[in-house]
């Protein structure tokens, strides 16, 4: 019964990134054998509940992205855009689109350099406070 329980937090957990996206998290991504292992429904079903919640949902195969396996990209479109929009520098600077619907493609196949102003963009657009590769990060010897 321990394990069912701990199977249970691992899929409230992995859904959560997806169903905290709003207004204090634009986005959030599951790899789909994640979801596939640990969802009690399909990438499918996750992405039709995402919609009803308002929300903009990018679905990408191994190949179209650089996630193994591929990935379910959840987003606010209006939250992100508002990021984006206060940060046009840093994205004008190393050439990333400045749509929300661009920069997510983007995010899907480019990873930012870490200890960077885009990097921290690219972190903060998931609410990822405390990423090693942040600028305000402490360095780890």
């Amino acid at each position: 019964m321990e394990h069912q329980s701990h199977e249970g937090e691992i899929i409230k957990d992995y859904l959560d990134d997806l169903r905290k996206v709003g207004p204090s998290k634009p986005l959030g991504y599951l790899p789909l054998p994640t979801i596939e292992k640990f969802a009690p429904y399909s990438a499918e079903g996750i992405a039709e509940e995402r919609k009803r919640n308002g929300q903009e949902v990018l679905q990408l195969s191994e190949d179209q992205c650089h996630v193994t396996g591929g990935a379910l990209y959840v987003y606010d479109r209006e939250v992100l855009q508002r990021l984006l929009d206060e940060h046009t520098d840093i994205l004008t600077k190393w050439s990333w689109p400045t749509s929300a619907d661009e920069f997510v493609l983007k995010l899907a196949t480019e990873t930012a350099t870490p200890k960077t102003a885009l990097f921290d963009l690219v972190a903060d657009s998931f609410a990822d406070n405390n990423n090693p590769g942040r600028t305000d990060s402490p360095a780890i010897d």
